[in-house]
């Protein structure tokens, strides 16, 4: 085997090796403590489910290595980005390759120069080494763009998502370049195909592409039918076992069931997710919004270098090769048009298709830059200048993608949970940095045992109720009427027929109280900040008993009938590793974290507990700085 055939392991290996150095050692924000768990335990994770990504997932998490199980599915995630970059590099060496019969003629760099001048004139044969350098630049705009990368720094779908597409895209080019296409080629295609919706279902972002390809190599409409049958076919077996799967997860007491997918009802509102297509095609305004963003970012994910590389590379695969350019040309637009119109925070993975395909047009100006100077075709030795690009787009990108010291999510949810009484409820909805990596800590590094946080917005789906038993059976114990009656007014609702808002809203809130009121005679009852501020304030939703009331503590407020001063049950000052740089989420914490302490700095000086009010104070200090002392705080200087 020459250097040649090694250079996309050789280029994977390396890209991996970068990808371990940036990779986050801990629970990054979103659903990453979620997808993480549901990995470990074997369960079924959020809309649409990705059974594939569990599986695999699940299988490696249990291979014994000296880490902590997040951090070996981390190791995952870059494994998977890797796999993908192995995919691109050799889709690169096809789209790229001279065409066999001219590279008959051309052995040496000596037989090249004999060429005719016509022939100089419209050169399309390069050195082999410089189609190796053509996919090593063209695969490194991908690999090291930001998005991209961000997909190997910990737990997310969006890893094997990168690896899978990359797969079909290099079959794809490879059967275009067939000039016929067997039964079994079509099968694999559609096999792998399957594959990529059994793990993000906007893999259908790749059906435009493929039934241009399709329809390019079916000399009749009735041979196109039949061949796009033969794919489709033979993705939708590998589709239903994976998915069908989730049914036997689902009744297996699974700890996480999300959407209880046990009924073949309930599984195709899970695969469809039903639930998020309110934030599908909403407003126009929000998709002109998220275009805007996608313009704005571009060159942030590339650099303006791969914004003038895609451009020109685009022009000359429109001349060279108008397949593969129009199947990339749209995908790419393809890609754009849906993403935008999914009004959603974590929105740039969804356009990831996009990206790929435009460091296709960018490697495809780099084999342009080759063929049109005549110094790399006389000394292909000069083409290793081009590996300063590589090496420009990872300094370009490292510090945006850097998660090696991104502590601050499982930092805040660990001192969280251990700030409350043992066997505590805590009733929140801060799903990205406090619910989601909560399930990890609770669930897979036994964290805080019997304590039970809820998901206030969770709480208005029938099928968390299943969950929530499997997690404690005594949950609804002596409200079961309240349950009951709630869930017997969101029914219609769930199953989209004629139903009663008021009536749905009335006993949602009669369910959230009793809940509170039940679980505060036997266990302490904490809720989050995000709760007071939006809910109880406003009187909706979550609506107090007069006997009850609320004390700040360090990161929650607990329910209390006393109106004698309660200590704090946490002094120690927070230990959170927040990186240089504010994001939405740091930023979102600090605030949370701020608005209880500062509630609980007014609690004590209304007390008039000077001692306790200075270290709540030294509290708030450690989060930002520069707060200044309220009226009647006399400041302790520590010694």
């Amino acid at each position: 085997m020459n250097f040649y055939c090694l250079a996309p392991y050789i280029f994977s290996l390396v890209s991996l090796a970068i990808y371990l150095v940036t990779m986050s050692h801990d629970v990054l924000p979103i659903d990453a403590g979620e997808l993480a768990a549901v990995q470990h335990t074997l369960g079924v994770a959020h809309p649409t489910g990705y059974p594939l990504f569990t599986y695999l997932g699940f299988l490696w998490s249990k291979i014994p290595l000296a880490t902590s199980v997040i951090v070996r599915l981390n190791i995952l995630s870059a494994v998977f980005c890797a796999i993908g970059n192995f995919f691109l590099f050799k889709t690169f060496l096809l789209l790229f390759q001279n065409n066999v019969e001219e590279s008959i003629s051309i052995k040496t760099t000596k037989a090249r120069h004999k060429q005719s001048t016509q022939s100089k004139k419209n050169n399309t044969i390069i050195h082999p080494l410089l189609i190796m350098l053509v996919a090593v630049v063209g695969t490194s705009f991908a690999a090291f763009s930001k998005t991209y990368w961000l997909q190997s720094a910990g737990v997310e779908v969006y890893s094997l998502h990168i690896a899978l597409i990359s797969a079909v895209l290099y079959y794809v080019i490879f059967l275009f370049q067939q000039s016929q296409i067997t039964l079994r080629q079509w099968i694999i295609a559609g096999l792998l195909l399957g594959l990529c919706f059994s793990n993000h279902m906007t893999s259908v972002l790749l059906m435009p592409g493929l039934l241009f390809l399709i329809f390019k190599k079916s000399s009749t409409f009735k041979l196109f039918f039949t061949n796009a049958l033969k794919v489709i076919g033979a993705a939708a077996i590998v589709v239903l076992f994976f998915y069908s799967s989730l049914m036997i997860l689902s009744s297996s007491q699974s700890l996480f069931n999300w959407g209880n997918v046990s009924t073949v009802e309930n599984l195709f509102r899970h695969i469809t997710g039903k639930q998020y297509q309110v934030w599908m095609f909403s407003s126009s305004k929000a998709a002109a919004d998220n275009l805007e963003m996608f313009i704005q970012n571009f060159p942030d994910e590339f650099s303006l270098i791969g914004v003038g590389f895609m451009i020109a590379g685009a022009i000359y695969m429109a001349r060279k090769n108008k397949n593969a350019f129009w199947f990339f040309v749209v995908s790419f637009f393809t890609t754009i048009f849906y993403s935008i119109n999914y009004s959603i925070k974590d929105l740039l993975p969804y356009f990831l298709l996009a990206f790929v395909s435009a460091a296709v047009f960018m490697g495809a100006a780099m084999r342009w830059i080759f063929e049109y100077v005549e110094n790399f075709q006389s000394k292909p030795s000069l083409g290793f200048l081009v590996l300063g690009i590589p090496i420009f787009l990872i300094s370009f990108n490292f510090s945006k993608t850097n998660q090696r010291e991104s502590y601050y999510v499982g930092d805040y949810t660990r001192e969280a949970l251990l700030s409350v009484e043992p066997g505590a409820l805590i009733l929140s909805y801060q799903w990205d940095v406090l619910i989601s990596p909560a399930y990890y800590y609770q669930h897979v590094e036994k964290l805080a045992p019997g304590l039970m946080i809820l998901d206030k917005e969770l709480l208005r789906r029938s099928w968390y109720y299943i969950q929530i038993e499997r997690w404690e059976p005594q949950f609804f114990n002596g409200i079961e009427q309240e349950r009951n009656s709630f869930l017997e007014a969101l029914k219609p609702f769930e199953q989209g027929e004629k139903y009663n808002a008021a009536k749905i809203q009335q006993s949602f809130e009669k369910l959230i109280t009793a809940i509170l009121t039940k679980h505060y005679q036997h266990r302490p009852v904490y809720l989050a900040p995000e709760v007071l501020a939006n809910e109880i304030r406003k009187g909706v939703d979550v609506i107090l008993p007069d006997s009850l009331k609320l004390v700040p503590q360090k990161y929650f407020y607990r329910l209390t009938s006393s109106m004698d001063y309660i200590p704090k049950e946490n002094h120690e000052i927070p230990e959170i590793r927040f990186p240089a740089r504010d994001d939405l989420f740091t930023k979102s914490m600090k605030n949370s974290i701020l608005t209880v302490l500062t509630d609980r700095l007014a609690y004590e000086l209304s007390f008039q507990k000077q001692e306790d009010a200075n270290q709540t104070f030294r509290m708030i200090q450690s989060i930002k700085e520069d707060v200044p002392p309220p009226p009647g705080l006399k400041v302790i200087t520590q010694p």
